[in-house]
């Protein structure tokens, strides 16, 4: 499971400007930025489409989100 502790917390422009180098310098993806932030891949994509460093990100991460979750859900039904 990943660290999601910033979840929630404010961007601040230090951390928006790494975001910007790890997306576009690094070439990282959003999973692994993710994991450096300690933020939600969603939260990520949400942030790269505000802050104009990625378009239409956040329509694929959407449609992860939920099938995971639908996956979780017919998994435990299963215990």
């Amino acid at each position: 499971m990943t660290d999601t502790s910033r979840n929630g917390l404010k961007w601040g422009i230090p951390e928006i400007l790494r975001l910007q180098r790890e997306h576009e310098l690094l070439d990282l993806s959003v999973d692994e930025i993710a994991l450096l932030h300690q933020r939600s891949p969603l939260s990520i994509a949400y942030k790269l489409e505000q802050e104009g460093f990625a378009r239409n990100i956040v329509d694929g991460y959407k449609r992860n989100a939920s099938t995971t979750s639908e996956r979780r859900n017919t998994r435990s039904c299963y215990k």
